[in-house]
């Protein structure tokens, strides 16, 4: 690439376009998991990211989910709080199992709906990943919280929101 091509936006405006079809297939993809997909999830399930390739044939969608299976009822026996948490963790993770299969066995419907949005050359072919990002921010914010050194109850943090009143 001469350097007249990287002035007028060569790389630059490669990563804009690649960008903005992230953002159009996380809208495309969130409206489906809405309502239009024909396929049953058994959580309500929303994008939390879309990774394209460079040359836009493929995208990578990280989704969450709220999980539809309730949280064990603390008991003042330990053991079986422990072992209650274990059963939760292991229904949860194959719930996430479910929804991601369920959701990779429906990417030709994605894919259709992109095709008639995008107008695009070709349309990217679309796998789904749980993002577990956020599972691991939470499970370090409760033992930080355990070791009462969480964020919200740090000193400096809250003598910086009073001076804000």
């Amino acid at each position: 690439m001469s350097r007249s091509q990287e002035n007028r936006g060569g790389k630059a405006g490669a990563t804009h376009r690649v960008q903005r079809v992230e953002r159009q297939v996380r809208d495309v993809v969130g409206t489906l998991l809405l309502g239009g997909l024909s396929a049953e999830l058994p959580a309500l399930v929303s994008v939390s990211r879309v990774m394209m390739s460079s040359d836009l044939r493929t995208a990578r969608v990280q989704v969450v989910a709220m999980s539809s299976i309730a949280a064990p009822v603390p008991t003042l026996d330990e053991e079986k709080n422990v072992a209650d948490d274990k059963a939760h963790r292991k229904a949860i993770e194959a719930e996430r199992k479910v929804i991601v299969k369920t959701l990779n066995e429906s990417a030709y419907e994605v894919q259709a709906a992109l095709a008639k949005i995008l107008q695009m050359r070709f349309t990217p072919k679309v796998t789904f990943f749980y993002d577990e990002g956020f599972d691991n921010a939470m499970k370090v914010d409760g033992i930080l919280r355990k070791l009462g050194s969480s964020p919200s109850a740090s000193p400096a943090l809250k003598s910086e929101d009073d001076g804000d009143q």
